[in-house]
């Protein structure tokens, strides 16, 4: 075998705080470490969301708070907290390194975790995984055949603006993010750190629909948000860049309250419409973003969706039920004879939980799964 190729997709580790999602460490570093015992050369990608910078807080004298101006120092700041609530990864991925120099990891952006796009942020990574020449940061991955993205350039809430990806206030230099991106974080941790089990629920409509106060509060919140956007910031706010609003945006989000659905969906038909010479350039095109697990087999190509390693979860509307998704990881081989691929399962010991129960204590209901998995949340 000339190289594997292994692709993981939306970890989004926090700082184990209420607005972190991610409690498998232990599944996680035990598949890195496995990794690492690999003869042959190993290219290890997350493809995006890799951390979750986006919902990610400053905490200074145990408060937190969420900057709407990101700095190269507060992004910094940010992966130090994400180390430390999620060491136990980092770890694994530093002996995959140490073990070999063929091994190679790829660090693709995402909308979670732009701040990579910071030069300070990578060295810093750099140094904490102590293997600095074999670590990469990318808008994709494009080797043997093998094509990877995050798949929130197709998404028009959260793309990048490649030709402007910094902006300047105050004299300082700062994040050029996404409408909904700094929306986020002036507007949505409050009601997710009052709310924070919701947002792990993965299939939304139904989440809405049988949570009526909830439903309620998004879609009020979001209107509000969305008048405030058009009539209000652009004068409070006449010389801030970051309160700008795309003109395509409105529709869109106007659309997807009216229908409840608040996620993206068509990621890979916009890709289809897009990228043409990717398609006949590579046997395998893998996407992230959207959580849920897509297997596309095409005539010359296949398109693949890992899915996420959140904790997330669906909702069986019809007993109340949630259930919590498995893991999965992409792997891919490198032979001369071509390409073989595999979306693996990664089984982790779960129970399932009643919707009934969490909404009355969310908190309490997110310090027990995380002890399902051995993790032990900041909050």
């Amino acid at each position: 075998m000339k190289k594997e190729i292994i692709v993981l997709g939306d970890i989004e580790m926090g700082a184990g705080t209420l607005t972190d999602d991610f409690i498998s460490d232990n599944a996680l570093a035990k598949l890195v470490n496995s990794l690492a015992k690999k003869k042959h050369p190993v290219d290890l990608i997350f493809n995006g969301d890799t951390f979750d910078f986006l919902k990610c807080p400053v905490i200074k004298d145990n408060k937190r708070s969420y900057p709407r101006y990101i700095t190269p120092e507060i992004s910094v700041e940010k992966l130090h907290l994400m180390y430390q609530a999620h060491k136990k990864v980092f770890m694994a991925i530093k002996s995959f390194l140490k073990t070999s120099k063929k091994h190679k990891v790829i660090f693709i952006y995402g909308n979670h975790d732009y701040d990579l796009i910071y030069r300070w942020v990578q060295s810093e990574l750099r140094n904490i995984l102590g293997y600095p020449d074999q670590v990469f940061f990318s808008l994709n991955y494009e080797q043997h055949g093998v094509y990877t993205e995050h798949g929130h350039m197709y998404d028009l809430f959260y793309r990048m603006n490649l030709n402007n990806m910094f902006l300047t206030h105050q004299g300082k230099k700062i994040l050029n993010m996404s409408w909904m991106a700094f929306g986020m974080i002036s507007k949505a941790m409050k009601h997710k750190e009052a709310h924070p089990f919701m947002d792990r629920i993965q299939n939304r409509h139904t989440l809405l629909t049988q949570n009526k106060d909830f439903a309620k509060l998004v879609k009020w919140e979001s209107i509000k948000h969305l008048l405030q956007t058009i009539f209000y910031y652009p004068f409070r706010y006449m010389s801030d860049p970051t309160y700008t609003l795309p003109r395509d945006v409105m529709k869109e989000m106007f659309r997807r309250l009216k229908s409840l659905q608040l996620e993206l969906t068509g990621i890979v038909d916009i890709f289809l419409q897009s990228k043409k010479p990717v398609l006949k350039k590579n046997k395998i095109i893998v996407f992230g973003h959207i959580h849920d697990r897509y297997i596309d087999e095409r005539p010359n190509n296949v398109i693949l969706q890992p899915g996420s390693w959140r904790d997330d979860y669906e909702f069986n509307q019809k007993n109340g039920k949630l259930i919590p998704r498995t893991k999965y990881y992409i792997q891919i081989q490198v032979k001369d004879s071509g390409l073989t691929w595999k979306v693996i399962p990664v089984i982790i010991n779960r129970k399932v939980l009643e919707f009934k129960k969490i909404i009355k204590d969310q908190k309490k209901w997110l310090r027990i799964v995380a002890e399902q998995e051995g993790y032990t949340p900041r909050q």
